[in-house]
């Protein structure tokens, strides 16, 4: 019991101090487009939250309340093996090595 309270009580700090560096990241990235990017940001994150649930209900029907945290681990795997993957580093990105799509060009009222 005591070692759940501190994990309710740590997650949401650690938690909301990811979400302003991953929001103040994205609105680097491409400034002229940061609304959008943050807003896909969000989406993505709720749609996550919203899916965990039932994963999480499948893997205790499928596995049992023993062994359903395998799930978890595995799937964080497999997330970090994509963000790892689809990761750009900074140097890479200045070498030019993943041009992104082309921009568009807006137009001034």
């Amino acid at each position: 019991m005591p070692t759940a309270l501190a994990a309710s009580a740590l997650t949401p700090l650690v938690g909301w101090a990811i979400a302003v560096a991953l929001i103040t990241r994205l609105a680097s990235l491409d400034p002229p487009n940061a609304p959008v990017l943050v807003s896909l940001n969000s989406s993505a994150l709720y749609l996550g939250v919203a899916a965990a649930g039932g994963t999480g209900s499948l893997a205790i029907t499928l596995f049992g309340d023993r062994w359903f945290l395998l799930v978890g681990a595995g799937l964080m795997t497999v997330a970090t093996a994509v963000a790892t993957i689809t990761t750009r580093t900074p140097r890479a990105a200045s070498e030019g090595a993943h041009q992104g799509p082309p921009q568009l060009k807006r137009a001034l009222p």
